[in-house]
Formats: C-alpha cells, sequence, structure tokens
C-alpha cells in the first residue's frame, strides 16, 4: 500500500478530521508549517486593526480641535501619520490574502490527494454502491470545506475580537450609539436565523439534483457514440430539459433564501450609519457629543459591525458545509485496505486457488453468488460458464480482492484474499475485462503501467503480441501519445493487444480473462491463443464465456446458475475453433 494509503486509515488522517467541526483545529494543525504562517496571519491581522484605528480617530482630532484652533502644522502631520497608515493597512491586507490563499491551497492539496487515494484504494463493492456523479460531487465538497475554513472564516475569527475593541470605543466615545448599533446586529442575526433552516433545505436537494444531472451527463457523453447511432438525441435533450429545470427552479429558491439575508447586510450597515448620524446629531445638537466624536462613531459603527455581519453571513452558509461534511464522510467511510501492518509479507505465488463455503450478497442483500466451495491448482486453465454475466464477473472480482465475499473466504496459495487489497500482489493477480481502456500517456507507457523501469519487459510483452507491426504505422511507434479519445479512435485489436501486453508485463501467476475473447478480431484471438498456450502450467488461467466457448482445452468449468455454482472437470477441448 502507499504512503498515502497508509495515512488514509488512520483515524486522526486530515480528510477524517475534515468530518468534524469539534477537530477542525486538529485538521488546521496539520497543514505543513501552519504554525508559523498562523502566527504571521494573526500579527497581519491585529496590525491592520489597530492601523484602522487611525483615521476615526484623526477626524475626531480634526474637528474637534485643528479646525477650531486653525492649527495647520498639526493638520499637515496627521495628513501624512494617516496617509501612511491607509498604505501600510492595504499592504498588509494583501499580504493577508496571499498568505490566506496559500492556507487554501495547501489544505486543498492535502484532503484532495487523500480523498483520491481512499477512492483507489476502496473495496469495489463499497465503491460501486453510489453512481460516479455522487462521488464526484462528494470530491467537489473538499471545495467548500477548503474555502470555509482556510482563508475567510479564520481571518473573520481573527477579526472578530476587534469588533468588541472598535464597539467599546464607540461606547466609551458615543455612550448609548453603541446600543443602536447593537440592536441592528440583533435585526440581523434574527433574519439569518429565520432563513437558515430554508436555506439549507434547498440546499440539500440542489446537491441532490446536481447529482442526478452530474450521472446523466457522464452517461450520455461517456456513450454519445452510441446514442448518435441510435438518433437519440431528441430525446435525451428533452431528458436533460427536464432535469435542468427541476434544478434551475431549485436553484432559484436556495439563492432567494441566501441572497436575503446578504442584501439586508447591506441594509443593515447602511440603517446603521443612517442612525448613527441622526441619533449623533440630536447628542451634538443638546451638547452632549462633539462634532468630531460624532464623526468617530459613525466610521467605529462601521468598522465594528462589518466582521460580525460577515460570521453571520458564514453562519448562514454553514449549512453547505454541513452537506459537504456528510459527503466527505461517505468518502472516509468507504471500505478501503486492510493496514499495512496486518498483511503478511508476500512471497513469489504459485497460483493455487481455494473457494472455501464462499458466498456474496448485493447491497440489498439479494444472493450474488450461491455458496461455492472448490480448489483449483496452480498452472491449470479454468473455464467459467454461465447466462449472468453478473454473476460470473462478480465471482471473478472476488478471486481478484475488489469484492469481499459475504460469508466464506478466497485464498490464493495461503493468503487469505479478504484480508489484502489485489494490489498487495505486485501484479502476480491481473483481472483482463471484455474491454480495456487506454490512459493518457503514451502506448508504451499505458503497457508499462507508467513505471520506467518495466518499460523493456513491456517492449518485449508488445513484440510477443505482434504489435510492432501494428505501432510502426503510428506517427511516434510507441512514443504516440494517446487520450481518452484513443479507445474510441484507435483499431480495437491494437488496444485489446496492448491491455493484454500491459496484463503480461507483471508475470502473472493467476490470470483472469473475463469475456475478453468475445470483443477480438480473428488476428488478435489468433495470437492471444498462442501466448495463453506458451503460459499453460506457469500460470492459473480463468476463461469467462457465455456459452462456454473457451477455444481452447480446459481442465475444469465452473458451471454458474442462479442457486448453484458447480465445477466439472473437462480434459477436452470446451468448444469453438477460430
Amino acid at each position: 500500500m502507499s504512503a498515502s494509503a497508509q495515512k488514509g486509515v488512520k483515524s486522526d488522517s486530515p480528510l477524517t478530521l475534515a468530518t468534524s467541526t469539534e477537530r477542525w483545529p486538529d485538521l488546521m494543525r496539520s497543514i505543513p508549517a501552519f504554525g508559523p504562517d498562523a502566527g504571521t496571519l494573526a500579527f497581519v491581522t491585529i496590525a491592520i486593526n489597530l492601523l484602522a484605528l487611525a483615521l476615526p480617530l484623526a477626524l475626531m482630532q480634526v474637528y474637534d480641535r485643528i479646525i477650531p484652533n486653525s492649527s495647520f502644522a498639526t493638520l499637515g502631520w496627521l495628513v501624512i501619520g494617516v496617509s501612511t497608515a491607509i498604505v501600510f493597512e492595504t499592504a498588509l491586507k494583501i499580504v493577508r490574502g496571499f498568505i490566506s490563499n496559500w492556507l487554501s491551497a495547501r489544505l486543498e492539496h492535502i484532503l484532495k490527494n487523500e480523498a483520491m487515494d481512499r477512492f483507489l484504494s476502496s473495496q469495489l463493492n463499497s465503491y460501486e454502491k453510489d453512481k460516479p456523479g455522487v462521488h464526484f460531487e462528494r470530491f467537489n465538497a473538499i471545495g467548500v470545506i477548503k474555502s470555509y475554513l482556510s482563508g475567510q472564516v479564520l481571518t473573520v475569527l481573527l477579526d472578530l475580537p476587534f469588533a468588541a475593541l472598535y464597539l467599546g470605543l464607540l461606547y466609551y466615545i458615543g455612550g448609548p450609539l453603541c446600543y443602536y448599533s447593537l440592536l441592528c446586529l440583533a435585526v440581523f442575526f434574527a433574519i439569518t436565523l429565520f432563513y437558515k433552516a430554508r436555506f439549507k433545505r434547498q440546499n440539500t436537494q440542489q446537491v441532490a439534483l446536481n447529482n442526478e444531472k452530474l450521472d446523466f451527463l457522464l452517461e450520455s457523453l461517456g456513450g454519445i457514440h452510441t446514442l448518435k447511432s441510435l438518433n437519440m438525441e431528441d430525446r435525451l435533450i428533452r431528458k436533460f430539459e427536464n432535469i435542468q429545470g427541476r434544478s434551475a427552479e431549485n436553484s432559484l429558491k436556495a439563492n432567494r433564501w441566501k441572497s436575503v439575508p446578504a442584501n439586508s447586510a447591506q441594509f443593515i450597515t447602511q440603517l446603521n450609519t443612517l442612525g448613527i448620524i441622526f441619533l449623533g446629531a440630536d447628542l451634538v445638537i443638546r451638547g452632549n457629543l462633539t462634532i468630531g466624536a460624532m464623526t468617530a462613531c459613525t466610521m467605529l459603527a462601521t468598522r465594528g459591525i462589518q466582521p460580525i455581519i460577515r460570521f453571520a453571513g458564514f453562519f448562514l452558509r454553514f449549512s453547505e458545509v454541513d452537506i459537504a461534511r456528510e459527503g466527505v464522510g461517505k468518502i472516509v467511510g468507504l471500505s478501503s485496505s486492510p493496514r499495512e501492518a496486518d498483511i503478511p509479507a508476500i512471497k513469489d505465488v504459485e497460483g493455487n486457488v481455494f473457494f472455501e463455503k464462499t458466498s456474496l450478497a448485493d447491497a440489498d442483500g439479494n444472493t450474488v453468488i450461491p455458496q461455492f466451495s472448490a480448489v483449483f491448482p496452480a498452472g491449470d486453465v479454468i473455464g467459467v460458464a454461465g447466462p449472468d454475466p453478473r454473476q460470473t464477473t462478480s465471482l471473478m472480482l472476488l478471486l481478484c480482492g475488489m469484492y469481499k465475499p459475504t460469508t466464506g473466504s478466497v485464498h490464493i496459495d495461503e493468503y487469505l484474499i479478504s484480508s489484502m487489497d489485489h494490489s498487495h500482489f505486485n501484479g502476480r493477480v491481473v483481472y483482463l475485462p471484455k474491454r480495456g481502456r487506454l490512459f493518457q500517456g503514451t502506448i508504451l507507457d499505458n503497457i508499462a503501467m507508467f513505471d520506467p523501469a518495466r518499460k523493456a519487459c513491456a517492449l518485449n510483452a508488445a513484440s510477443l503480441l505482434g504489435m510492432d507491426e501494428f505501432v510502426a504505422n503510428l506517427p511516434n511507434g510507441y512514443e504516440t501519445e494517446v487520450d481518452q479519445r484513443s479507445n474510441h479512435s484507435l483499431p480495437l485489436g491494437l488496444i485489446q493487444r496492448t491491455c493484454i501486453a500491459r496484463a503480461l508485463v507483471t508475470g502473472p501467476r493467476v490470470l483472469i480473462l473475463d469475456r475478453l475473447f468475445n470483443s477480438l478480431d480473428h488476428d488478435t484471438l489468433g495470437i492471444t491463443l498462442e501466448v495463453l498456450k506458451k503460459l499453460r502450467g506457469k500460470c492459473t488461467i480463468f476463461l469467462v464465456a457465455d456459452y462456454g466457448e473457451f477455444f481452447m482445452d480446459v481442465d475444469d468449468v465452473i458451471h454458474c446458475a442462479p442457486d448453484k455454482l458447480t465445477v466439472q472437470t473437462s480434459k477436452q477441448t470446451a468448444g469453438g475453433s477460430i
């Protein structure tokens, strides 16, 4: 297991900490160099808020002392001092933004790396409980937590104590004017609380609609060749319009509940400023306040309520974070590979396979594989036949360790498959589906699985499958770049030979071909059978076929039926010709 995967199974991993608000301080401390950066951020925030006092206090001095006394010299020095403070305040805000963004980027990097590690090291039956679009939405939920935690919230929390300082100065200078600002804040919090529950309900519905829309897009665009060939464009457009219409309607409602408090914040700020001016003017007329003090109170009131209003805005958005935490919690909850410490040291695998009272049920409790026991010696060729592709494929995925049996066990040699991941066999157990896929990179990278140390073996395996002639016609030979589109544009024979060569590079001891022969052209089938004959006796081979057409001699055949799996010894050619 990779280092990151080992980390992923720890109870205090960053992704696990992200699912609990109580442990968010621990999460932030998990960011490299968080301590020095947080200290710098706190220092900069303190400096910004102290410098912000320069302007209101300077205005009070101008109106109350400088203008009545016509003190031009003092005014000049005051202008220089306040201008310097404003310049430093602006510069420090830029620095604070840079630090916040840097913390945000590092937190996102840590969380998304671990999430990807958990996806790739999860048990397949756990991963397949939800559609790809749902997993994608959960992965994007990390961005919501990141943006909420690392930058703006941290800044607002650091600003909150200074809100108390500003309001305290407002009370010291303006007395009862402070009560009016507190009343405005109370009204704004009441509005926020009123809309928060409605916003959360609509936001929950929006996440479900986004999942539905994303699933539809992935299915439609992934099968665009099929839907175009069947002239299904209009019908799918109508279906998408329906999904998009429901999503847009719900989004409108969610934005309505979200925008009212946001617009109310501007209204409350203006109402607060207006009230301070009118009430302050009354105090000035009565002789209880100076003009300079009233001007300072106006600015202090605005400065004092801004951090609290921003905090209330984050409180409203916390429902988004609740939903995001639930999504991230689902990622953490994926059944993963066992801890490295619990896995026995794997020697070279011979390929003996043991099914011991093995059964498998799906998430709804329906039996997929009834209880089954069998032993297959290393080097044998075993055919697997059955009318239900789901059943035969599930049986092979049990053997790979991608599924965990509901009851019983599966062993390869002395190793219990359910206690480890298929990756622990280092390529000694290889599964080949009916249709292989190429990944972004070169053809040679795909065969060597992006491991430079395996390139020589990759070239030998490719030559064994007769790929040299194929590749010679490509612009850059084995260094020709391929991507997602190449799975549809390149010749199917080349794609399949690339996938078979990739399987041979690791020197498998158990090789599983799941309906592979159904998708091979005549030439590729012939050369693949020649390679399999050479592997016979050196490698345990499982051949899955719907109707028992294995195209080569098999030692045993597993007959799959809904209620029973049986093994028939067969020392004869199991049907089919090329």
